[in-house]
């Protein structure tokens, strides 16, 4: 893709992450899960992919991946490997997405009082998405 060989593309992409992140930038990642012939092995890697960003100032969204016959992956489908990336990926955002609105807010004049209601507010969804992940681990294992 891009003339960057396949075994090479997240080497690539992380590269270039790092150049944003170095930068002043936000880097906002999407990451397929359910693609068709993904195997433990291609989750596995990108679990180890995602680690390799701990402590960057980054974003990383799991998307499920949906075919044009119009079909649906279901959180029956994943794998408990699938929620382990999905919970690993959340913890970052969990990290930077308040900081981000944070700043956002300051920056148009939001006032004080309003920002840190909506931090709380934040952080409440955060616990309940936590819930939400561990939940579903749980039921992936069986």
């Amino acid at each position: 893709m891009g003339g960057v060989a396949d075994e090479e593309w997240g080497g690539f992409c992380a590269t270039q992450l790092r150049r944003l992140i170095r930068a002043g930038f936000l880097p906002m990642v999407s990451l397929i899960l359910g693609l068709p012939g993904e195997t433990p092995a291609d989750v596995e890697a990108t679990l180890h992919w995602i680690e390799s960003f701990k402590g960057e100032r980054i974003t990383i969204f799991p998307v499920l991946y949906a075919p044009v016959d119009g079909s649906t992956m279901t959180a029956k489908a994943l794998s408990p490997l699938h929620w382990r990336l999905i919970s690993m990926a959340y913890a970052f955002n969990f990290r930077w997405i308040p900081r981000m609105y944070w700043d956002n807010q300051t920056a148009v004049g939001v006032p004080a009082w309003k920002r840190m209601l909506f931090q709380a507010m934040g952080h409440g969804q955060v616990m309940q998405w936590r819930a939400f992940f561990a939940l579903h681990a749980r039921r992936a294992r069986g």
